[in-house]
């Protein structure tokens, strides 16, 4: 039996006479630069052919093959993967290539974590952010080495500086801790030229993940003001549009995802906890800032995204009670079909429009059989 995705169905049962889509758009690719080579577009036909299906790794359109009826779009994905490729990436929705899933990474995340943490903690002893935008990472090193080396000039003035003995790299570690709250949270690395060594972070996050596959939209804005004199004259003495109106905008573009529902996994270590300082206290503020980071991060194209659900797993052991994955695995999300719980890799969904609410979905979260030491807490 031929392994898919497909590009094309066959008649045969075990699907040994599908074509794959990994064979098709190579074929492709190589046929459409043969084509554009005589006339120096070799590697662009190249390229789109090697796009042109890309949207076919969709689950809705490998349905579709088996005969499922709905309409599914698989020409766009391709062209909007080049369009982000020929503008560079800039705002543009980050995408798993191999099925359309949406991405936000990890680095996000913990940089709409900081953001809450600074807006609520701003000024407070022990809350201090140490990755900010247009931070001098070095000068936060150096007040390290000037309160574990008091009245040392070269703690304040050396381009370079490394410590002493393990009793005093141990030192500089632990005051950047007490000190930055993402330190002893992320974890960091601070050996850049004024060395305070390496945290290994309790918290650790992945990337979150769209449970669903999405599709980006480019949305063309105008401005219609002119920015100088200078523009506003050239404007005024050009042609008229067809409806009369002077034409001094410029366009630009923005990239909206126009729902997707993403999940992320995040883990918590007490051991690393215990090394780095990282508190009960700060575990409330985490969770926290996690429940309300999209409240001050607000624009045009990601203007209602919000926390929906977080759930925590508390474990008796400092070490564990379970293993995380199967923890994971009791958080289920589904379609809701007129109040009904279907689990998103149900074919019939393929007649299912797209999801455009939270709504639109079910979370279920199976309580019974928890191993034992595991509470499941239900935060938002």
């Amino acid at each position: 039996m031929t392994e898919g995705p497909f590009a094309h169905s066959g008649s045969a049962d075990d699907q040994g006479d599908w074509q794959t889509l990994a064979d098709h758009l190579s074929e492709t690719s190589r046929l459409a630069a043969d084509r554009g080579r005589p006339i120096g577009l070799e590697q662009l036909a190249s390229m789109a052919g090697a796009w042109h299906d890309f949207g076919k790794h969709d689950p809705a359109f490998q349905r579709r093959l088996k005969g499922d009826p709905a309409n599914v779009d698989h020409s766009t994905a391709g062209a909007a993967v080049l369009l982000g490729r020929a503008t560079g990436p800039g705002n543009l929705p980050r995408l798993d290539p191999e099925t359309n899933h949406g991405l936000v990474t990890d680095v996000s995340l913990k940089r709409k974590i900081r953001n809450y943490v600074d807006l609520a903690r701003s000024g407070e002893s022990g809350h201090h952010i140490y990755v900010q935008e247009g931070a001098i990472l070095n000068q936060k090193h150096r007040q390290a080495y000037v309160a574990v080396r008091p009245g040392d000039p070269k703690a304040e003035k050396d381009a370079k500086l490394n410590p002493r003995d393990d009793a005093e790299a141990k030192a500089l570690r632990d005051w950047m801790c007490a000190n930055f709250f993402d330190v002893r949270t992320f974890g960091a690395v601070m050996s850049t030229g004024i060395n305070c060594g390496q945290v290994k972070g309790p918290v650790q996050m992945t990337f979150a993940r769209s449970v669903e596959p999405v599709l980006p939209v480019e949305i063309s804005i105008t401005r219609m003001a002119a920015t100088n004199e200078a523009e506003q004259k050239k404007r005024a003495e050009g042609s008229e549009e067809v409806d009369g109106r002077t034409d001094n905008r410029t366009m630009g573009r923005k990239h909206i995802v126009p729902y997707g529902l993403y999940v992320a996994h995040g883990f918590i270590s007490a051991k690393f906890a215990e090394r780095s300082g990282f508190t009960e206290a700060d575990l409330d503020l985490l969770f926290e800032a996690m429940s309300n980071m999209f409240e001050h991060d607000r624009s045009a194209a990601r203007g209602e995204m919000t926390t929906r659900k977080l759930i925590a797993f508390r474990h008796a052991n400092a070490l564990g009670n379970a293993p995380a994955h199967a923890l994971f695995e009791r958080v289920k999300i589904g379609r809701n079909v007129d109040g009904a719980f279907r689990d998103l890799s149900d074919p019939g969904l393929g007649n299912l429009g797209p999801a455009r609410r939270f709504s639109d979905y079910m979370v279920e979260i199976d309580h019974e059989g928890l191993p034992k030491g595991v509470d499941i807490l239900e935060l938002l």
